[in-house]
């Protein structure tokens, strides 16, 4: 069944797709891999090594074993549907009418049973899924739409509001017909236009009684004729008042369509045969997946499908398709810096999985002085520049410097993909980061000086100076001025952020400069730290130690002061 009594899908079916043996649709035996694979992770390993230490060319290959693994997997496809609604006005015809909700369900089963059966629709649904990048391999309990075969159905609803007459009482009368008189009130009469409602004309012959009114003051009305009331001209229909009104919600019809768009979609899952498949290939096929194919990890073709016509006990509502594939793997060995180390080749591409941690032990000195850099200040200018002799620690120094932790971690994985764990990758760097700070911390501090001597040479200038003097009566208003004034404000901040920085970057270059040669000074300016937050928050104060120097010593202060009762 494609839904349940509540309505809601299923998951799949315990039905289990026979997948192809290798007897049967693959090589009987794993086939040799190309000589030249094992020599890209050789090529990479000592890519890695280079300036770390280690002669590149020392680093030899070692004893390997790698075959092309042959695999069978398949992708079980249930054919679902998602049904979004929407309620409009009146009876419409655009889709397959069904009665109620049950036969709503009922509707959509038989038509994904039709897309699955039907051969022309079963080849969209196949190539929608087999055109993608990955084929539809190892994609496994994910959803894909299929918007092209989705279809419409209509329910009609007796509209609640009127109960299908199409007809509500009109809020204006309520169902009387009839109204106050809009000129009269009601009263039945009005004031006369001629006497002004006084009864009495007064003119050059003196007064004499109103002829219109014979002297009343008033008059009949003449929009009711003396009733008081008129006809409803809210529910008036051809000069009648019906007391009713059309339903708003129905657009008087009396009726509701709800349509209901059956979006298919299917819910996929993978399996691939494990018999006769290492251990160490079966966990990185599960951890990869559709990875497999986007990198071209692994050569993946599909063979065929199964459908419910080719097997009785398959669920109406499934489609499976077949794989087969290869992929090259197996054990193999390197000697690094005399001493053998082991990994697992996998893919065309010559990836390693379960590379031991090389780069910790042959960087280990390099290490331990950028540690005790970042641990200990005092220590700092002169260990740093002893570790930067690493290049993977000046590749860490770079990183922390020019781009945020999260970017820098990246990127450091991407250049030492082997040889470092997650864990030490994330501690380079975060040392990394607080070493340049230590060791940078003197001149940062002098420029922390020098750019708040600056700010406040300036402002001084500025708010006890000529300078507010001289622009102020330029200046249409205090608006302005104070535009003026917290921008003068936010590019002090800016000066007194970046001097320490651009200190500390002179600080590393002189020190790092042999390590470092072709960096700028720009490109070693350490992240802001504690002196550079002190120093943003600094120029603000300043600015309102200025302002009331100049307020209480009677000088000229900025005009729109007096907003905030100064």
């Amino acid at each position: 069944m494609t839904f349940d009594e509540t309505g809601k899908r299923p998951d799949l079916a315990s039905y289990q797709v026979t997948l192809p043996t290798i007897d049967e649709k693959l090589e009987k035996t794993p086939i040799a891999v190309d000589p030249k694979l094992p020599q890209k992770p050789l090529k990479a390993i000592r890519a890695i090594v280079a300036g770390n230490g280690v002669d590149p060319q020392t680093v030899t290959l070692g004893e390997h074993d790698l075959k092309t693994m042959p695999f069978a997997g398949s992708t079980k496809i249930k054919v679902t549907a998602q049904i979004a609604k929407k309620r409009v006005p009146g009876r419409d015809v655009k889709g397959d009418v069904v009665q109620d909700e049950q036969g709503l369900f009922g509707a959509v089963e038989k038509h994904v049973r039709h897309v699955v059966a039907t051969p022309l629709l079963r080849q969209k649904v196949l190539d929608i899924v087999t055109k993608r990048a990955d084929k539809g391999f190892a994609i496994d309990n994910k959803k894909l739409g299929f918007k092209t075969l989705s279809k419409q159905f209509v329910m009609y609803e007796a509209c609640l509001t009127c109960h299908k007459t199409g007809q509500v009482m009109c809020p204006v009368c309520e169902m009387r017909k009839l109204v106050k008189c809009p000129i009269c009130k009601g009263q039945a009469e009005v004031a006369c236009q001629i006497c002004k409602g006084d009864g009495i004309i007064s003119d050059q012959n003196g007064n004499r009684p109103c002829e219109t009114c014979h002297r009343r003051g008033r008059i009949t009305c003449q929009t009711c004729n003396g009733q008081g009331q008129v006809q409803c001209k809210h529910c008036r229909v051809n000069n009648y008042a019906t007391g009713k009104i059309k339903c708003a919600r129905c657009a008087g019809s009396g009726w509701m369509t709800v349509y209901m768009i059956a979006e298919l979609e299917a819910l996929y899952h993978f399996t691939f045969e494990e018999k006769d498949l290492p251990l160490g290939a079966i966990q990185i096929m599960a951890e990869l997946g559709p990875k497999l194919i986007d990198r071209s990890i692994a050569e993946i073709e599909v063979t065929g499908t199964v459908t419910p016509d080719m097997e009785q006990q398959m669920p109406k509502d499934e489609i499976v398709i077949l794989y087969k594939g290869r992929m090259p793997f197996g054990p193999i060995r390197f000697n690094i810096d005399g001493q053998s180390v082991g990994a697992l080749l996998y893919g065309y591409h010559g990836d390693l999985a379960d590379c031991p941690d090389f780069m910790e032990r042959i960087g280990k000195d390099a290490i331990e002085r950028l540690l005790i850099a970042a641990e200990q200040p005092k220590e700092a200018s002169e260990m740093l520049p002893h570790a930067a002799r690493t290049r993977f620690v000046r590749e860490a120094i770079q990183a922390a410097l020019m781009r945020g932790r999260a970017k820098a971690i990246q990127m450091y994985k991407a250049r030492y993909p082997y040889g470092f764990s997650d864990t030490m990758i994330r501690d380079l760097i975060t040392l990394a980061d607080t070493a340049t700070k230590n060791a940078s911390r003197d001149f940062r501090l002098y420029g922390l000086i020098a750019s708040q001597a600056l700010v406040t040479l300036l402002q001084a200038a500025y708010y006890l100076g000529p300078g507010l003097t001289l622009v102020a009566p330029h200046l249409p208003g205090p608006g302005p001025q104070m535009m003026l004034d917290v921008g003068l404000t936010m590019l002090f901040m800016v000066l007194a952020y970046q001097m320490p920085r651009l200190a500390g970057g002179y600080a590393l270059k002189q020190r790092l400069g042999s390590a470092l040669k072709a960096a700028k000074v720009t490109q070693l300016m350490p992240r802001a730290g504690r002196l550079e937050w002190v120093a943003i928050f600094a120029v603000p104060a300043i600015t309102a130690a200025l302002v009331y120097g100049a307020k209480i010593t009677g000088g000229v202060t900025p005009a729109w002061l007096h907003w905030f009762g100064m």
